[in-house]
């Protein structure tokens, strides 16, 4: 019975070391694989760090190209106002363009706004369709605000030429405002 009980033991222990060979074969094949899976992670992420660096560089030059772009378009339009010999602008437009025209500093909105008592919001959109339509407008930055004025040579053309036409009853409004400030002084 020993002898027998031996023997199992030996087909037992032979079951288990081939079973162990045949685990440690299985954790073999998976170490394998998930070195693979490893090294093809690492160079996803070398080609996706490349990838980036490609998209940072397509889209500086793209800011470049936009910048240029505008560039470009501001020179159109400087030409275009160059050439041309009369500017038509709405009555709250005239009025606004009658404000920086009299005016020799840099103005804000705000003080265009109240010079002639118009809604900011109107002056905004009276100088976007200014510059729009021709007049060429400085532009200064000052403790985060914009302040405007009217380019000076485009002054003397519109001195000499009259390239905007004023209606006679924006002139007359801003006489009145004129004098009665005068008066109020």
């Amino acid at each position: 019975m020993i002898k027998s009980l031996r023997g199992v033991a030996k087909i037992r222990i032979n079951d288990l070391q081939k079973l162990e060979k045949n685990v440690r074969a299985s954790f073999s094949i998976i170490k394998e694989e998930m070195e693979d899976h490893l090294q093809s992670i690492n160079e996803n992420t070398v080609e996706v760090s490349n990838n980036l660096s490609r998209v940072s560089s397509v889209e500086q030059k793209l800011d470049k190209l936009s910048e240029r772009i505008d560039e470009i378009h501001l020179l159109f339009r400087q030409i275009a106002s160059n050439s041309q010999k009369s500017i038509s602008l709405t009555l709250d437009e005239q009025k606004v363009f009658l404000i920086l025209y009299t005016n020799e500093s840099f103005m804000s909105p705000q003080s265009i706004s109240q010079k002639f008592g118009l809604d900011v919001d109107l002056v905004f959109e009276g100088l976007l369709s200014m510059s729009d339509k021709g007049v060429p407008l400085d532009k200064q930055l000052i403790n985060g605000m914009q302040y405007f004025k009217i380019s000076s040579n485009f002054k003397e053309s519109q001195a000499k030429e009259e390239i905007v036409k004023i209606d006679v009853s924006v002139r007359g409004q801003f006489q009145n405002k004129l004098l009665n400030k005068f008066f109020e002084e």
